[in-house]
């Protein structure tokens, strides 16, 4: 009820400044359009600085509280260049996100060459199409081998990664699809696409999960906010029954850190149900021994960008052994990321480190091509 009367408030002060035969519409939500006409750009910022100070002018009051309103306001003109009205439509609507993204309460005029637009734009035709692939099973699962280096007789475990196909069957940059995702609040949907998958595969492949200890999933920071989530995980589970033990989850240190009570409530519910739990890119943080204590995790994955100079650089060889050694005394296993040499390889075993996974060890490959001839060859 609140926000309809705010919203009418909003129409009214809007329509009160616009003369005819200018137009006035209210798009979607908290969203309104207008459309000058004969107005140049300059006279167009004019009206739209004085209409963004009257909003932010406005005292909405409910229940006997007063509230500010602010109001982000995009521009774009209408003119030869412009190829048709929902190019001018989305051109609005990017430099009203801009106006946002710069700090709210803000005028942001279209450019055609804006290079911040350009890249808003590409993030946003990239939520398209992943969007599109969630709906038409267009993403695809791979996995990375993470080979036990000290303990021989330890079975290997297998990261989960995503690709996401075009229609034409092109497998494109997976990052650039999860930035988007994370930047739209799509990351928990992807999430939950990958959980499911997984599980599936697990139970439908029995043998091969034998020769395996675990696949690691990777949970994004969005989905440790989700109230939901547990619920969710619980509802694959009595669907696939699969075994517990195989399946371990992994967050970053950032996302664990940034949403700390969050992260170890999902943490200490997914290891009390049995499942395994990873720490990752651990080390990039500047107090990660301080919530390393907090956190309890079965594997810390040390940050790639430690291990890439171990055999050259004797400061980061230090960091790598000092996190390995803190580690094994608080009982975790430690995962050297980013193994791209023998070299690297070769001064992990020295300093002990218990897993590996890079290119020196082994490319991804499809899912559904572990541990067939098909994967051999790929290998």
């Amino acid at each position: 009820d609140a926000g309809n009367q705010l919203l009418k408030q909003v129409a009214e002060l809007l329509s009160s400044r616009l003369e005819k035969p200018n137009h006035l519409a209210r798009s979607a939500g908290d969203e309104f359009l207008w459309v000058l006409n004969d107005t140049d750009i300059q006279s167009a910022e004019h009206f739209a600085s004085d209409i963004k100070d009257a909003v932010q002018n406005l005292r909405f009051e409910w229940n006997n509280k007063t509230y500010t309103v602010g109001a982000s306001i995009g521009l774009v003109s209408i003119d030869e260049a412009s190829e048709n009205p929902a190019a001018v439509l989305n051109a609005a609507d990017s430099a009203r996100l801009s106006a946002k993204e710069a700090g709210r309460n803000k005028v942001y005029i279209y450019k055609p060459n804006d290079r911040d637009l350009a890249i808003r734009t590409e993030i946003m035709n990239n939520i398209a199409q992943l969007n599109k692939a969630l709906d038409e099973e267009r993403l695809k699962l791979r996995c990375q081998k993470i080979s036990p280096i000290g303990d021989t007789s330890a079975k290997p475990h297998y990261e989960i990664l995503l690709s996401v196909e075009d229609s034409l069957g092109i497998h494109l940059a997976p990052g650039e699809f999860i930035y988007a995702a994370e930047r739209y609040n799509r990351m928990q949907a992807v999430d939950r696409w990958v959980i499911h998958n997984v599980f599936k595969w697990a139970k439908e492949n029995c043998a091969r999960l034998e020769q395996i200890d675990c696949c690691t999933i990777n949970l994004s920071g969005h989905s440790l906010n989700d109230e939901t989530l547990m619920e969710y995980i619980l509802d694959e589970l009595l669907a696939f029954e699969i075994p517990r033990d195989k399946i371990c989850f992994e967050v970053t240190e950032m996302a664990a850190v940034t949403n700390l009570t969050d992260a170890l409530e999902v943490i200490t519910e997914l290891k009390d149900l049995g499942f395994k739990f990873a720490l990752d890119d651990f080390g990039a943080g500047l107090s990660s021994f301080t919530y390393l204590k907090q956190i309890p995790v079965d594997y810390l994955k040390i940050d790639g960008t430690f291990i890439k100079g171990i055999a050259e650089n004797p400061h980061e060889l230090a960091i790598v052994r000092s996190i390995n050694e803190m580690a094994h005394l608080m009982g975790k296993q430690t995962i050297a990321e980013y193994v791209e040499s023998p070299a690297i390889k070769e001064k992990l075993i020295e300093i002990g480190v218990d897993y590996a996974q890079g290119y020196h060890i082994e490319k991804p490959i499809s899912l559904e091509n572990l541990f067939s001839p098909r994967a051999v060859a790929n290998c």
